[in-house]
């Protein structure tokens, strides 16, 4: 036998006290925002120029897509960029905290600092970047690497958000899914291009308030040449800042003595790494009490006299600093660091 009668009641059932029972809520329930995504998406500009100013996006993931002809300048930070089927636009991108990734796009100029880079399918690019990773190329052609040189008032604040840091910067170290026999896919541009021929100052009044400069020395990004047949042959100098309150100081002003007293040397690579004190033992045999203090930065330098250089560097900072002595160190100094910089971006 079964039961047969019903309970309308319960839709008005009334907990204890009269009041009607409240819906559960869950964590989730909590952290979910309402999203424009309009605030977060540029589409389909034509012969424009738009933009987003500081503030605006906050580490949201943003999107670029069926541009033409037109200028776009993000000056904020973001979590993910994706840039697709834009064709003859040149692109400003603040740091990126995750991936930048441009497919189908033809003729444009992208100037960005990132995590991470990569292209699919795309042709005719220029590119300056600051990238913490090896920059990626997949079935695209005519895809030109420069190094990332521009500064405006907030971008500092906005690399620390998005754990972009301007002393890792591989841009010059590509890789290619999809190399072709007999040739290349990318080159990088001569130092003698600089961002501000590619990249015009923003006009619009949406973006026109912005303080911007792409000058090398203003830039905080250092402006390197990265690896050469020509650098690994010529005289070189490594040059460790070692950890303290006043790190990045001693290390600008290095490549200041070196920009305005050495015009000729390069800047080959720098990099920020913890170095193990073992490590420090191994690849040194030296500086093992400083590197156990916390991260160092590193900088190559190359060309003649370059270990004069870092003689110079030496005598106005002290023990803030070591500086490889003789080129058959500097060598292996270079070796053994950047060494150990590329096994930890593996990581």
């Amino acid at each position: 036998m079964g039961c047969s009668f019903s309970i309308p009641f319960l839709k008005n059932y009334q907990t204890q006290g009269g009041k009607d029972e409240e819906p559960k809520q869950y964590s989730w329930d909590k952290l979910r925002v309402e999203v424009d995504v309009s605030a977060f998406t540029i589409d389909k500009l034509v012969d424009g120029e738009d933009g987003r100013l500081p503030g605006s996006i906050n580490g949201q993931q943003f999107q670029i897509k069926n541009c033409n002809n037109s200028h776009i300048y993000i000056f904020d930070w973001s979590n993910t960029i994706t840039i697709d089927d834009c064709t003859n636009c040149k692109i400003f991108l603040g740091p990126v905290k995750g991936s930048v990734f441009i497919r189908d796009c033809t003729d444009c100029v992208l100037v960005a600092a990132c995590g991470q880079f990569r292209t699919r399918d795309c042709r005719n690019l220029d590119t300056f970047l600051c990238v913490n990773t090896q920059p990626i190329i997949e079935s695209s052609t005519r895809v030109r690497f420069g190094c990332f040189q521009y500064w405006y008032p907030d971008l500092e604040e906005q690399m620390k958000k998005a754990e972009v840091t301007p002393w890792n910067n591989n841009w010059w170290n590509v890789h290619d899914f999809s190399p072709v026999e007999g040739g290349k896919n990318w080159s990088k541009l001569g130092q003698m291009f600089k961002v501000h021929d590619f990249l015009p100052l923003p006009e619009d009044p949406s973006v026109k308030g912005v303080d911007v400069s792409s000058v090398a020395s203003k830039s905080l990004v250092p402006l390197t040449v990265g690896v050469t047949r020509e650098s690994n042959a010529e005289e070189s100098c490594l040059v460790l800042v070692f950890y303290s309150d006043k790190q990045e100081e001693v290390a600008r002003e290095a490549l200041t003595l070196v920009r305005d007293e050495y015009p000729g040397m390069n800047i080959v690579r720098t990099s920020r790494i913890i170095v193990r004190q073992a490590d420090a033992e191994r690849v040194f045999g030296r500086w093992t009490k400083q590197v156990n203090a916390g991260e160092v930065l590193a900088i190559q330098l190359s060309g003649p006299a370059s270990l004069e250089a870092g003689a110079k560097i030496s005598v106005k900072h002290g023990e803030a600093v070591g500086i490889s002595k003789g080129e058959a160190q500097a060598e292996k100094d270079i070796q053994g660091l950047f060494g150990l910089a590329e096994m930890h971006m593996g990581f």
